[in-house]
Parts: structure tokens; sequence; C-alpha cells
């Protein structure tokens, strides 16, 4: 039966156009429309061209894919969410830097218990739970982004305090020996820093450790639980100033999108932390930046809109405060451009035409 067109395609017998409005026949079999003036007597809106009519035909040119996808995005653009802009963008770097005062970056003062006291200048600002839990003896999972400070900020704790500190980096392969030690060849202990800090106390960490195999977690539990821990040397007993701070960047439930590889914790391993979320401190950051290079602030205002801009829409692009210390060095006396300092710190490699999206949105500084 035929029908006026709702799209413009190209006729199968004839090779015109087809326009919006014109009577037309279409057939399931051949998956193609027709102007009704092109119809033989023979032929209905279900039969198929013949050989002898397909021989005689003009042009045999099938209906563009273009028009079809001309008509399909015409019926999702209600459907089809407006992109952010660079005003879009602006507002969320506003948002992010809402509060800040260059002369109130965090600074604590801690009161050891010989009454000296020591300062903490630019702490992050979780430091203050951190500080606590640590002195009350509470061992500490610090989980969020890289580059927001964690391991550093274990560091702080541990010299504030006035106590030895100890790291190590795990990964899958780490084996046990690196925090228990082992007998050597001549049959002497091989001790480790874990070791010394587990028997005389101090401040140990554990950095990636959403990272390590389960076995080593396994034995961590042990050491953490029981209140002492068999060493190849014997049976050692924890010290009650041993405080442990383990690192990583999910928080222990497994594997997301931009960390495929980090292991779940157990319930029971999870259960001997306290866990504190250790995300970008951004007042801090741009502190660190300024003091770099006082006239980075353009540099690290762009370095918040993309990292904002890129959490909504490209998860996997990593911006980390390393970034904008970085970048901000690299304009004192490099010579490199915008461009070319994203390109090296941010970008890496990226595909053209996702920079250019994030680009669009949120363009480096004019001058």
């Amino acid at each position: 039966m035929p029908f006026q067109s709702r799209y413009k395609s190209t006729c199968i017998h004839c090779g015109k156009a087809i326009e919006i409005g014109q009577l037309i026949s279409w057939s399931r079999k051949t998956r193609g429309a027709w102007h009704v003036s092109c119809n033989t007597p023979n032929a209905s809106a279900d039969s198929t061209p013949t050989t002898a009519q397909a021989e005689t035909t003009p042009t045999q040119a099938p209906v563009q894919s273009h028009d079809a996808l001309e008509a399909l995005a015409n019926a999702m653009q209600p459907y089809i969410k407006a992109t952010v802009n660079a005003e879009q963008v602006n507002e969320m770097i506003d948002k992010a830097l809402a509060g800040f005062n260059p002369d109130h970056v965090l600074t604590i003062e801690y009161k050891r218990f010989d009454g000296t006291v020591k300062t903490i200048e630019g702490a992050h600002s979780e430091m203050p739970k951190l500080m606590y839990l640590v002195s009350k003896r509470h061992h500490v999972y610090l989980y969020g982004a890289p580059g927001s400070g964690k391991s550093h900020a274990s560091k702080q704790v541990a010299d504030a305090i006035g106590v030895p500190y100890g790291f190590i980096s795990l990964n899958p392969q780490t084996p046990d020996s690196r925090l228990l030690g082992f007998i050597d060849a001549n049959g002497n202990y091989r001790s480790t820093l874990f070791h010394d800090i587990y028997q005389n106390g101090g401040v140990f960490c554990i950095d990636e450790v959403d990272n390590a195999s389960p076995s080593l977690l396994t034995t961590l539990n042990s050491a953490l639980e029981n209140g002492h821990m068999a060493f190849p040397n014997g049976l050692v007993a924890k010290h009650p100033d041993f405080v442990l701070i383990a690192t990583g960047n999910t928080c222990g439930k497994g594997a997301n999108p931009m960390f495929p590889e980090r292991r779940p914790f157990d319930a029971a391993f999870a259960e001997r932390f306290t866990f504190i979320a250790w995300d970008y401190d951004i007042a801090l950051e741009k502190a660190i930046t300024l003091s770099i290079n006082p006239n980075a602030d353009s540099w690290h205002r762009w370095v918040i809109g993309t990292r904002e801009y890129c959490k909504q829409h490209y998860p996997k692009v990593l911006v980390t405060p390393r970034a904008s210390y970085k970048g901000a060095e690299y304009l004192i006396d490099s010579g490199f451009s915008y461009a070319q300092i994203s390109d090296m710190l941010i970008f890496k490699g990226l595909d053209t035409a996702t920079r250019e999206a994030i680009l669009t949105n949120n363009p480096f500084p004019r001058g």
C-alpha cells in the first residue's frame, strides 16, 4: 500500500531521490523503497523486481546508509543531553576551589609525651583523624586516588610522634620474606625493618596493600591479630607502640575500571583496620603548586578543571596533583607550552578524539 515518505532516500527502480512527502512503496523482501510512479503492472508492494526490470533500471542504488543514520539521529535527539561546556567546567572549578584560602592551609601541633610540641605545616585535611587513630595505636587503612599523599602522610605522623618509621610497597609477587626476613645459607637470620618495628615499636607503612597476594595478607592478618608473630628466628611479641598504616587505591572491595587488578580484602583482614578515605586536598595542592611557582595559578586552575571534567566523562584519564606540581616547575624555565606539558603529564598518548573533547570543554588559558 502506498504511503508518504517520512525520510529522504533513493528509489531502487529509477535511482532518483525520494523526497519527504512523496508517495512510495516499500518491500520487506527488497529492503528498499521506490516511487509509486515507478510501479509496473506486475509489481506490488511486496514483490521483488524481476531480472528484466533490474537490467533496464538506470541505477541499482541501495538505500543510503547515511539516510538511515540521519533518521535515527533525529529520532534520538530529544533524549540526548547537552555536552558540558567551558562555562560549566568553570563552575566545577569554582566549586572545587570554594573556601580555599592560602593563608589557612591546615597546620597541626602535636604534643608528645615528653611535653615537646611537633608542628606539621601543610597537613592534609584528613590528617587530624589519622593523628588521633595512630596516637591510640589503631591500625589504619588509607585509600584513595594515586598522588593524594597517603604514604607521605604516614611519614609525617611518625615524625610528629617521634617514633621509627618503615615503608614497603607490595605487588602480587612480593614474598613473605620481604616482611618476615629469612635464614641465610650460613644459618643466620636476615632481619627486616618490619621485624624491628614490630618488635620495638614505631609506624610501618605498607603501600599498595590491595595489590598484594592473598597469602601475604593472611600473614599480615596473623601479625596484627594475635599480639605475636612467628618470624624465622622465633616467636616475637608485638610492641604496644607498633602501628601499621596500610594504603591502597581501592576501598578493599576489589577491582574497579581504574584498577582492574586489585584484590578484595577478606572480612578478617579488613576488620583489623580503621578506614579513612584519602582524597585529593585541593587547598593543599594549590598551596604546594604556588610555593613551587607563584605564577602557576592558571595552570593549577586548568588542571582542576580537567580533573573534574574527566571524573564525569573520562574516568580512566587520571589527573593527579603531581600534574600541578610538575607543571608548575616546568613553567618556570623549560619553555614548554601548556599543550606540551599536558601531553607529558596528563594525556600521555591519549587518543586525539578524547584529547580534543577535553580541550574543547576546558581550553587552555589565554596568554
